[in-house]
């Protein structure tokens, strides 16, 4: 994030809620369409989601990548941040302990990465 004099951490933390309720409704809205997205029982997918922030904090979806491009980003996000978004996975994969998880065994949150969208859950709410 990048930020300049008029830094105001309830606005980032509005900026990256509004960004987690996109793409919850972006994969609402695809959720049935299996030639666009097919989830698996019991496996996950990274997506790369740009978004654009204004000048008067409104937050744009710009386009959703079928993966995060960890390569363009280079030296500038350094070499930790790409090693721990992988070592998350990893975790995820084989549910490390430390580990945010409900009660039916679904993993909320593992280092940097947090669930955004269950279907399940929805599903079981209708």
């Amino acid at each position: 994030v990048v930020v300049g004099d008029d830094f105001d951490k309830d606005k980032i933390n509005a900026v990256v809620a509004r960004m987690k309720d996109i793409t919850a409704s972006i994969f609402a809205a695809y959720e049935r369409e299996y030639a666009v997205f097919a989830p698996l029982e019991h496996c996950f997918e990274h997506y790369g989601l740009d978004f654009v922030v204004d000048r008067h904090w409104n937050v744009y979806l710009l386009e959703i990548n079928p993966g995060p491009d960890v390569k363009q980003s280079g030296d500038r996000l350094g070499r930790a941040i790409v090693e721990g978004f992988f070592a998350s996975t990893v975790n995820v994969a084989l549910r490390k302990t430390g580990d945010a998880i409900d009660g039916n065994g679904t993993i909320l949150s593992s280092g940097p990465l947090e669930l955004i969208y269950n279907s399940k859950k929805r599903n079981n709410n209708k």
